[in-house]
């Protein structure tokens, strides 16, 4: 990806953890968030063993933007959790 795209994603990335951030708030809390202070409340973990594995942490920046790179039609927190639901379901099933 060029370095406009990217620049995009990443500030899309922002808006959807500052959403997901809220979500978890109380309104008044939350209120109190916004883009410029959002990131002192994300957790410090970025990764977590599972089944042996490293693996990203859902919701931590990276993950975003990793997300963001396959489905780049995601404009919001909602429909990121969506798909990430659809693929978790999808894999489920597999497995039976």
């Amino acid at each position: 990806m060029n370095s406009k795209q990217m620049k995009e994603l990443r500030r899309k990335a922002d808006n959807i953890q500052l959403e997901w951030i809220k979500s978890l708030m109380s309104e008044d809390e939350a209120k109190q968030v916004n883009i410029n202070n959002f990131w002192q409340f994300l957790p410090r973990q970025t990764h977590l063993m599972a089944d042996g594995k490293l693996a990203l942490s859902i919701m931590s920046y990276k993950w975003v933007v990793k997300m963001l790179k396959k489905h780049p039609e995601i404009e919001s927190y909602q429909d990121m959790m969506d798909i990430y639901n659809k693929k978790l379901n999808q894999s489920i099933n597999q497995r039976r």
